[in-house]
C-alpha cells in the first residue's frame, strides 16, 4: 500500500544519487530482459517492487553513488536466492 510521500522521497533518494527513477528503472527492465530489443531512451517503463525495501537500498548508499552502484546493490537486494543442487545425504553408493 503506497503512502503519502512515498513518491516524493523515492524521487528525492534518486536525484541524491545522482539519478532518476525511469534511468534506473528503464535500465533495471533491459536488464531483467537480455532477450528482447532494448528500452529506448524516452519510451514507457513499467516496474512493480517492494517500495520500503528499495527506500532500504537507497539508504545504504552515498550520495552521488550514481545509477550503477543503485542497479547493483538493487539487484543483490532481490535477485531470486536459488537453491544449490539437492544433496543426496543417504551414503548410498553411486549417490
Amino acid at each position: 500500500m503506497e503512502r503519502p510521500g512515498d513518491d516524493a522521497a523515492l524521487e528525492s533518494e534518486f536525484r541524491r544519487i545522482g539519478t532518476s527513477a525511469y534511468e534506473a528503472f528503464r535500465y533495471l527492465s533491459n536488464l531483467n530482459a537480455p532477450h528482447e530489443s532494448p528500452i529506448p531512451a524516452g519510451a514507457p517503463v513499467s516496474v512493480s517492487f517492494d517500495l520500503p525495501k528499495t527506500l532500504q537500498v537507497f539508504r545504504s548508499l552515498p550520495d552521488r553513488a550514481g545509477v550503477q552502484a543503485f542497479i547493483d546493490r538493487f539487484v543483490k537486494e532481490f535477485a531470486p536466492r536459488r537453491p544449490g543442487p539437492p544433496k543426496d545425504d543417504s551414503g548410498a553408493p553411486g549417490a
